[in-house]
């Protein structure tokens, strides 16, 4: 996939690969608006093998001659060096980064994404995560509406302060599914964090 003609800004979501255990069919679909790609360094050898272009690595300080050896292919990139190699720090950078650049929306693919240490990024960009089957979001208090299809499973990270839900069944404790395809809604007294399976 060549980068070549592509312009790539600020208005679709920014993607940021922060650990590669995801299919390559929803990496796929990701970059099908030719988001601004960032990847964390141990994601290197991996992304790099999927054939595709990589704007930015964020790496720690120990690896950074050996990223700019194996990203030299990629130019033009960007490659910015931390004194740590812990991936939430990397992760954390990589957000600033790319809302110091305006993109108000962000996706991220990473396992271990804990929304409350992220929680202070909602009034700047808009966070999607992929983990694994499931993509996560914030909703803001108020009243969350969707078209999903029949039997997509929502989880919750909070269920005391979910009212008025409409088209869906409750299975569990924070845990939700859609009963026919169509308009979902439910209203929330706060922000929480939901995820959805794909």
């Amino acid at each position: 996939m060549s980068s070549h003609h592509i312009v790539r800004d600020a208005q679709e979501p920014a993607l940021i690969i922060a650990d590669e255990l995801i299919s390559f069919e929803i990496i796929g679909q990701l970059l099908e608006w030719s988001p601004v790609v960032v990847v964390l360094e141990h994601c290197l050898p991996k992304v790099l093998s999927w054939g595709i272009k990589i704007d930015i690595v964020i790496c720690s300080h120990a690896h950074y001659e050996t990223v700019v050896d194996i990203c030299q292919h990629q130019q033009p990139i960007q490659i910015f060096s931390l004194d740590t190699n812990y991936e939430e720090d990397l992760v954390h950078f990589a957000i600033a980064k790319l809302i110091a650049r305006s993109h108000n929306a962000i996706s991220i693919v990473w396992e271990l994404f804990n929304p409350q240490r992220f929680m202070k990024y909602i009034d700047d960009t808009e966070l999607i995560t992929y983990q694994n089957d499931r993509k996560g979001y914030f909703v803001k208090q108020g009243v969350f509406k969707k078209w999903i299809t029949a039997n997509t499973q929502f989880y919750l990270s909070e269920d005391e302060h979910i009212r008025e839900v409409e088209n869906l069944e409750r299975l569990e404790q924070a845990h939700y599914q859609v009963k026919q395809t169509g308009l979902v809604s439910f209203k929330t007294e706060k922000l929480i964090f939901i995820k959805e399976s794909f």
